[in-house]
């Protein structure tokens, strides 16, 4: 997933909840939801399975996993994940806002006060559905609330002339990979992109991290 393509994404979808709150319920909270799916996919440099919950609840976040320092950071307490030997859980860290302008914390902020006045159960995965009515509702125990494939979804709708064979080159591991080598191509030292992606060893994340064109010709254009 391009890091420019992602980042123009995540805004839009966040606009499209300013522009609709009081005229499309349904459209606006979707949007809301979709936006923060992508930024934690994308800067949290996570799985799918590490955001959305299962039906035992042993991994995925539900809402007390989400926790914000106001105006300083938004915290993700990822519970499990393939790597996690003794299932001992960790605390991934975003920035309230990126430099590249993607306000997560107030995304966050507005997103858990949708959830609180639509009444949905603290236990509740984070990612909650929406109703008929545009209402955020609470997933009942042993159900799942999965959202797998809003990055198809989303891509279509971004780009209404986008074919079928290259939407198929893109997953919701995309923003993972993106998320890498985005913050690769932004200067990240790689000791933090390994914290932030949970890879144990650099050979883990190296195949995340795709060079842009200008790297790939730097060892021979300096020789």
């Amino acid at each position: 997933m391009p890091g420019g393509v992602a980042v123009s994404i995540i805004l839009f979808l966040w606009n499209s909840f300013s522009a609709f709150r009081f005229s499309n319920l349904r459209r606006a909270r979707t949007a809301l939801r979709n936006a923060l799916i992508w930024a934690y996919g994308f800067f949290g440099i996570r799985r799918s399975a590490e955001l959305f919950a299962n039906a035992q609840r042993t991994m995925g976040l539900l809402l007390p996993h989400v926790s914000l320092v106001r105006g300083v950071r938004v915290q993700l307490f990822i519970q499990s994940m393939k790597n996690d030997t003794y299932a001992q859980g960790h605390t991934v860290w975003m920035a309230w806002i990126t430099s590249s302008g993607v306000p997560i914390g107030e995304m966050t902020e507005t997103y858990l006060s949708v959830l609180q006045a639509d009444g949905v159960a603290p236990g509740s995965p984070f990612f909650a559905p929406t109703a008929a009515d545009g209402l955020f509702h609470t997933v009942r125990e042993g159900s799942v609330s999965r959202f797998n494939g809003v990055v198809k979804d989303t891509l279509r709708d971004y780009f209404v002339d986008l074919s079928e064979d290259l939407l198929r080159e893109y997953s919701f591991h995309s923003l993972r990979r993106g998320g890498a080598t985005w913050a690769r191509s932004r200067g990240v030292p790689l000791g933090l992109i390994l914290a932030q992606g949970l890879w144990t060893t650099v050979e883990g994340a190296r195949t995340y991290i795709v060079p842009p064109d200008e790297e790939r010709i730097l060892s021979s254009s300096l020789m």
